[in-house]
C-alpha cells in the first residue's frame, strides 16, 4: 500500500493520492516532478508499491469524468517544489 505521505518534496498534503504509472516515459516524468531524489535511487516496482503523488499536484482536466481517478498519460504539474524548475519530457 503507498504511503500516506506525499512524495513530491516537501508536500505535506492529505489529499487522495495516486500510484506512480507503470509506463517508463510517464513514471520518469513523475519522478523528476516529485524532486525526491530518494526515489531515484529505488527500483520502479518498489516506488510504484510505497510511494504516490496527490491530488493537489493535477490539474481538474486529469481527472477521469465521474470519478476521482487520473486520465492515462496526466502528469503532475501543479504545486510542485519550488527548486524543481525543469521537466524533461
Amino acid at each position: 500500500m503507498p504511503s500516506t505521505k506525499c512524495s513530491v518534496l516537501g508536500c505535506t498534503s492529505k489529499e487522495k493520492k495516486h500510484v506512480f504509472p507503470n509506463t517508463d516515459g510517464d513514471y520518469k516524468i513523475w519522478l523528476e516532478c516529485c524532486n525526491n531524489e530518494k526515489l531515484f535511487k529505488m527500483d520502479k516496482s518498489l516506488v510504484r508499491k510505497r510511494y504516490a503523488v496527490c491530488h493537489i499536484h493535477f490539474d481538474k482536466s486529469c481527472e477521469s469524468p465521474g470519478t476521482s481517478k487520473l486520465k492515462k498519460c496526466s502528469l503532475p504539474t501543479l504545486n510542485l517544489s519550488k527548486s524543481n524548475n525543469t521537466i524533461k519530457y
